[in-house]
């Protein structure tokens, strides 16, 4: 290819083909904010592009620099080979890569009023009004102030106050949110790929146990939320599985290794170096470039990587007796097995707790008084007190059985249950 270090051209079209350009391809006169810049074969921008517009009519291009431009960032849709752009995409129009056999990728956001894409693949978020997506594949989030179409394609969340969906999306976080209910065509699924084990499927060995990805249902997933801020509110639908993941994520997260090849993906060339994610199946290290990302994603957008499914139902009382601590349970020894010298009993938290409360001071026996009192009354000489409308009363002089049965707190005094260990007056053990 042609090297250029420099250009200098005097009409408004700048066409290149088979070309490496080493400086960027910038105005320096108010006449040259006219110009547009036409890719008519394999080539490399080194710097940044600023153009009225850029056409893409034949690839492979690679554009290291920022690309921004006035009109429109346009890629034929004969066009083929791979169109990469790595640093941040913008346009003061649109944005239209509507290529079926040429992918383009953008490796950092990408900025418009107006994106329509197919066969890409964004490694960071879109920005835009209106945004049209199919089979793509986008690991940030898609944010429309207007409209978003989606079909056939992965991202990671989206935001927009009219959602229209169909075919397969799969979202890689766990929510997206919507103003208006989410208009899907007969036939569309949602799943989610938080609990997907991502690692193991780009290594191609088996995925863990109970991982898989999570088929949302959009009318029953649906949370609706009033945002209220200075008298104005606004209803804000989100569409989530946070509590299937909060609930069945209870197991180690990071060793799924999602988070990891997502932040990988998303931070593009900025990297200092290049990761991998291990070993593969074939005993090479899986290395997280950007096209092995964007080939993985669109093989399981196309079904050429199948990822396990799971309901994400969980039991709460599971939950609970796997959170809640249980008491360690004695052995039974065996007959043949010696028996080891008693230790020390250690004590138990709530027998330490009792014993470090004051018992509360006793209390006088009043009904003992009175009888005592009673039993001290001098007699009638006509017999026995006799009771209004009641026979005579005869008075026990003997011990009742029960009475003789009763159990008192050592230590308070304090008539317990029989058989207690402890003291339900003084809580001292008995």
């Amino acid at each position: 290819m042609q090297v250029l270090n420099e250009l200098r051209l005097n009409d408004n079209r700048m066409l290149l083909k088979d070309h490496i350009v080493r400086s960027p391809i910038l105005p320096k006169t108010s006449h040259e904010l006219e110009r547009d810049v036409v890719v008519q074969g394999e080539c490399v921008v080194e710097g940044a592009v600023f153009a009225r517009n850029l056409e893409v009519q034949q690839g492979p291009l690679r554009v290291k620099g920022c690309v921004y431009t006035q009109l429109e960032l346009h890629v034929n849709t004969d066009a083929t080979g791979t169109v990469v752009f790595e640093k941040a995409v913008g346009s003061s129009n649109a944005v239209v890569a509507l290529a079926p056999r040429a992918r383009t990728h953008f490796l950092a956001d990408v900025s418009a009023k107006q994106v329509k894409l197919s066969n890409a693949y964004v490694a960071a978020n879109i920005f835009a009004d209106e945004i049209v997506l199919d089979n793509c594949v986008v690991i940030g989030g898609v944010f429309a102030t207007r409209n978003l179409e989606l079909s056939d394609c992965v991202v990671g969340t989206f935001n927009s106050p009219v959602v229209r969906s169909s075919k397969t999306v799969y979202l890689l976080f766990p929510s997206a949110f919507s103003v208006e209910k989410i208009s899907y065509l007969p036939g569309s699924e949602l799943f989610s790929l938080t609990l997907a084990d991502l690692g193991a499927l780009m290594r191609g060995v088996p995925e863990a146990e109970n991982t898989g990805k999570i088929r949302m249902n959009i009318e029953q997933d649906e949370v609706k939320t009033v945002l209220s801020a200075d008298g104005i509110q606004q209803i804000l639908r989100s569409y989530s599985v946070v509590g299937k993941v909060l609930a069945t994520g209870l197991v180690d997260y990071d060793r799924l290794q999602n988070q990891f090849l997502i932040s990988c993906a998303s931070m593009g060339n900025q990297l200092l170096r290049t990761y991998d994610l291990g070993v593969g199946s074939d005993g090479k290290p899986v290395e997280l470039t950007a096209e092995r990302i964007a080939d993985f994603f669109f093989d399981i957008l196309l079904g050429k990587i199948s990822v396990s499914t799971i309901s994400g139902d969980f039991d709460l009382a599971s939950i609970v007796n796997g959170l809640t601590p249980t008491l360690a349970t004695p052995t039974v020894p065996s007959a043949g097995a010696e028996v080891s010298e008693p230790t020390e009993p250690v004590p138990s938290p709530l027998v330490e707790v009792a014993e470090t409360i004051e018992p509360p001071p006793p209390i006088a026996p009043v009904a003992l008084d009175v009888e005592l009192a009673e039993q001290e009354k001098p007699g009638t000489e006509e017999g026995p007190e006799v009771p209004l409308g009641g026979e005579p009363v005869q008075r026990e002089t003997q011990v009742q059985p029960d009475e003789a049965t009763k159990v008192f707190c050592r230590h308070c005094g304090a008539e317990v249950e029989d058989c207690a260990a402890f003291c339900g007056n003084c809580g001292k053990s008995l």
